[in-house]
This record gives C-alpha cells, structure tokens and sequence, in this order.
C-alpha cells in the first residue's frame, strides 16, 4: 500500500472489464451488458431458443445424465477469462465476486435449494495432479 505524508493510502477498485473506477470487481454496468440471464435448458445450461424448454440435443436423448444443470452466464468474455484467474491463475479473490454473480439468478438457487450433491467441474488429470 502506497505511503504518502506518512498515510496509507490505496487507489479504488476498478472494474476488471471496463476499467471504470471505483467499482467493483464486475461493475454493475458490465454485469447487466455482459451477464443478463438468459433462458437455458435444464439438461445442460445451453442457451435456449424462444419458446423451447429444452434443447434439440436434449430432447433427443434418450437418456439425462443430469437431473439439471444450469449456467448464469455463457462461458465467453469476458467471464472465461475471469473463471481462468480464479480456477488456474492463484486468484482466490474471484471466489465471492463469482459466487454473488452465480447466485443472482433464481434458477441457481433453486437448483441449490434441491442438491444433494455438488461437484466442481474437474480438471484435466495432468492439472488435477
């Protein structure tokens, strides 16, 4: 933390997307521009047609390895990148901004409120190693 006349002092947070400062991690400009729920099949989170309850891939399964399965924003910019510094970069600092974005979706916590288990998406076995 910077020093000057003998007080500390340190510059606000900037938005990791649009660089607009004081922000948050994900200001809410960038949230609601990059990250508007969208309707998603249960079955694998893609997202959905207007007037579809499931994907085409989905309802010609015959079989649903998943009981749901559900995504708050589409795995794309700027959120890949932001996942990547959480999950491979050492940046544990994404957890609680990425967990209040995931959570701000309905659809999430009902999902959550019915889990009986809950597992990460898993890593290669040369990373996991």
């Amino acid at each position: 933390m910077p020093h000057l006349f003998g007080l500390s002092w340190q510059w606000p947070a900037t938005c990791e997307v649009c660089l607009r400062w004081p922000s948050a991690p994900v200001c809410s400009a960038c949230l609601a521009r990059h990250g508007t729920p969208r309707p998603r099949c249960p079955s694998c989170a893609l997202p959905l047609a207007p007037g579809l309850e499931r994907c085409q891939a989905c309802n010609s399964r015959t079989d649903q390895p998943l009981a749901g399965c559900v995504a708050r924003v589409a795995y794309q910019y700027p959120w890949a990148e932001l996942v990547a510094r959480f999950k491979f970069q050492g940046e544990p600092g994404w957890a609680r901004t990425l967990a209040d974005i995931m959570v701000a979706d309905p659809a999430v916590l009902q999902v959550l409120g019915h889990c009986d288990l809950w597992a990460p998406i898993p890593l290669a076995h040369a990373r996991l190693r």
